[in-house]
């Protein structure tokens, strides 16, 4: 078939080699022209802030796309935890970068740099590209939350903003420093009082501390985007403070603020539209501070291709809807209940333990039960959806009634916004 993929993010990369690795014909259509000395992803805006590549995504990728994993690698991601709970630490250009290089590699790909106007379903599939009509057997939206391709015979998305942002900075390690505390496959990660920190151990000795805080505090956030406060604001933080010591790594890059976080969900084509697949953050966007967002791309993008390949073209559009609904749909709901539970806390509300329990409580619940663990583990190396958590909710719900929670550690957010050096 000739196959047009809309979007060269990680999604439409992956669906792009492994449908050629069909023996199909693929071009990949993209307004970036891909990666130069300085490579800055049009419209990605996740491109520049730190990531962590969960196991899922390096388990798929080497199931199908063992080379290219290799090639991942090799440009500098690191592999880090043991058998299949292994993620990769490093940054998403280093990602994109290998990832893009072996599908510029791959017999059977090629790329157009320009803006897909049109996609009209039909027996083939009309794309109108920069005014130019072209026609395919098969079309996949690959071009993130905000395409507009589709979406005219797409149900409307499900969901909303999640009252969350995040700020960043990288910093790179001074020759022969060592990295600073870590607890958590990211490096380092803590919730406190009004706020969450993480720091993001990623390649080439870079690493990016990332505080995440409600959307709604303008204040904190108009402060933070100074460099001179969000370096204060860091120093008032003990672990912060060790990882950006003058003696250990010196900044590289500017402060980034991380909006407009959404959790969103949209079907595939209505009925009787056929040859015309979503995939990636087309269908799924959850709150990127989860970091599952690759990995649900990547996996749309090998699923979608086994769809392709095994079914016909009336059957694909309600075989990948009903894939995405058992598989992606659940990651999206736990984001929902997730970030309700973080700007609770954040809020300083008691717990909502009626309704659906959060994935997040269950996790809180089982590091004080560790017999929960072995539902709690799967979750976490998302080789299970929360499905898996549901024989054990019901004890985490006793466990976090009958137990209040302990007060949050570490500085709070006033604290380090208040900070001498911040106030200066």
């Amino acid at each position: 078939m000739r196959v047009a993929v809309i979007g060269a993010g990680p999604s439409g990369l992956t669906a792009a080699m492994a449908l050629a690795r069909q023996g199909n014909e693929v071009i990949v259509f993209d307004r970036d022209p891909g990666p130069g000395d300085s490579w800055r992803r049009r419209g990605v805006m996740q491109f520049e802030h730190p990531h962590l590549f969960r196991s899922m995504a390096r388990n798929l990728l080497r199931e199908r796309l063992p080379d290219v994993l290799d090639a991942i690698v090799a440009a500098g991601a690191e592999p880090f935890g043991e058998g299949d709970g292994m993620v990769l630490r490093c940054r998403r250009s280093t990602f994109e970068r290998a990832l893009r290089a072996a599908a510029v590699a791959e017999p059977g790909v090629s790329f157009v740099h320009g803006h897909v106007d049109r996609v009209t379903p039909g027996d083939l599939v009309s794309l109108t590209v920069d005014g130019v009509g072209l026609e395919f057997d098969l079309v996949v939206d690959a071009a993130g939350r905000t395409s507009r391709v589709t979406r005219a015979f797409r149900p409307a998305a499900e969901g909303c903003d999640s009252g969350i942002v995040g700020v960043s900075r990288s910093y790179r390690l001074l020759p022969g420093a060592a990295a600073g505390p870590v607890n958590s496959p990211p490096g380092y990660a803590m919730g406190h009082d009004g706020y969450a920190l993480i720091v993001f151990i990623q390649d080439d000795g870079v690493f990016a501390p990332l505080i995440v805080l409600p959307k709604d505090n303008t204040a904190a956030l108009s402060a933070l985007r100074h460099p001179s406060a969000f370096s204060a604001a860091l120093r008032a933080h003990p672990v912060a403070a060790d990882w950006i010591s003058t003696e250990r790594a010196e900044p590289i890059g500017p402060v980034r603020i991380s909006a407009n976080l959404f959790n969103s969900y949209r079907g595939q084509p209505f009925s009787g539209v056929t040859r015309v697949l979503s995939i990636g953050d087309s269908v799924c966007t959850t709150n990127p501070t989860g970091g599952r967002g690759v990995s649900l791309g990547i996996a749309s993008a090998i699923a979608m291709t086994d769809i392709v390949g095994s079914c016909p073209p009336s059957a694909w559009a309600c075989a990948l809807d009903a894939w995405c609904e058992r598989h992606l749909r659940p990651w999206f709901h736990d984001a929902l209940l997730n970030d309700e539970v973080m700007r609770r806390q954040w809020a300083g509300l008691p717990l909502e333990l009626s309704g659906p329990l959060a994935p997040d409580l269950i996790l809180r619940a089982a590091s004080q039960d560790p017999s929960l663990l072995p539902a709690v583990i799967p979750y976490l190396t998302m080789h299970s959806t929360s499905a898996v958590l549901e024989p054990v909710s019901e004890r985490a719900r006793e466990i976090l009634r009958g137990s209040p929670m302990p007060a949050l550690p570490g500085p709070s957010l006033g604290t380090l916004l208040g900070s001498e050096a911040a106030a200066a």
